[in-house]
């Protein structure tokens, strides 16, 4: 199963692999959550308002148009976590390229010079 580690151990290299597994996931999750929300481009005081006479107007059946009052989440609430979700992933897909090097011990995570169990050199007795 490959040659021998310059440093570490394959548990820990796993292990680091997987917490890239796991920002990759994190991320994707917010990404998906946020992408394609309709904000509001305005303060919060003035989306909240809008949310406000929304769910009063459509309620009361005077708002003919769209009644789904959630769109009216402020853009500077929505836009961080859309980049934040991008960043963990990115971070994550760094994490497990470069970890997985350390699991299949190849690259500059594998150990210079001879083989462990090298060959064995006979003397005349």
């Amino acid at each position: 199963m490959g040659g021998q580690l310059k440093c570490g151990s394959k548990p820990l290299f796993g292990g680091l692999m997987g917490f890239g597994g796991v920002l990759l996931l994190v991320g994707g999750i917010m990404f998906a959550t946020q992408v394609g929300t309709t904000c509001c481009d305005g303060s919060s005081d003035a989306c909240n308002t809008l949310k406000q006479w929304c769910e009063q107007n459509s309620n009361n059946g005077y708002y003919v148009g769209e009644t789904d009052c959630d769109n009216y989440k402020p853009c500077s609430e929505v836009v961080p976590i859309i980049v934040g979700g991008v960043a963990l992933g990115i971070t994550g897909i760094i994490l497990m390229a470069v970890f997985s090097c350390g699991v299949c011990v190849c690259c500059c995570f594998a150990a210079s010079g001879p083989a462990p169990g090298g060959a064995v050199v006979g003397q005349p007795v």
